[in-house]
């Protein structure tokens, strides 16, 4: 090979070299903006919690819908079932109230889902006018928990404490005082 295509190639490399070293800088130098970005964020959050702890403002750490979502009971047609294991689970969890509307929102399909859907913005938002709305869709008002009381029967070989289960959750709806 000639001398001044040995030099153009050699100098090609070196330039090929060098446009690495620059783009290993590049990254280096982003990573140490990340870094210091990072340190900065968490010495905010230490300050933060600092000062709320001198005033003795508790810190609660955030709710997370998406978390919450994966624990919720399974949604079938027994909405009496499924509200009586949905608000165990909202208390042992200690979900914020206001945020209940939203997972039972997720959570349900159908006739529920339809129920939900009719109400208006400011509604959908309460847990107690939702729930209201899918139980009226599902007829679980009091004239039917006091029809399926007085009509449930023993089925085949079901355990007496099966169907005293089953009786419970209607029961304290019958009991319920109307208001209205």
């Amino acid at each position: 090979m000639p001398r001044p295509q040995l030099a153009k190639l050699a100098q090609e490399q070196l330039d090929k070299e060098e446009r690495k070293r620059q783009e290993w800088l590049a990254k280096l130098a982003l990573e140490m903006q990340e870094r210091d970005r990072q340190f900065e964020l968490e010495k905010l959050r230490l300050e933060v919690e600092r000062v709320a702890r001198d005033k003795g403002i508790p810190l609660e750490p955030a709710f997370n819908i998406s978390a919450a979502g994966r624990l919720l009971p399974q949604f079938n047609e027994d909405v009496d079932v499924f509200f009586e294991s949905f608000e165990r689970v909202a208390t042992e969890l200690t979900w914020p109230r206001p945020r209940c509307s939203l997972l039972v929102q997720r959570a349900v399909v159908g006739k529920a889902q339809h129920a939900f859907a009719a109400l208006d913005g400011t509604l959908s938002l309460q847990y107690d006018a939702v729930k209201k709305a899918v139980l009226t869709a599902y007829r679980s008002v009091p004239d039917e928990y006091r029809r399926k009381f007085r009509s449930h029967q023993r089925r085949g070989v079901t355990p007496g404490r099966a169907m005293w289960g089953t009786c419970e959750l209607s029961l304290p709806a019958l009991l319920r005082p109307r208001w209205w």
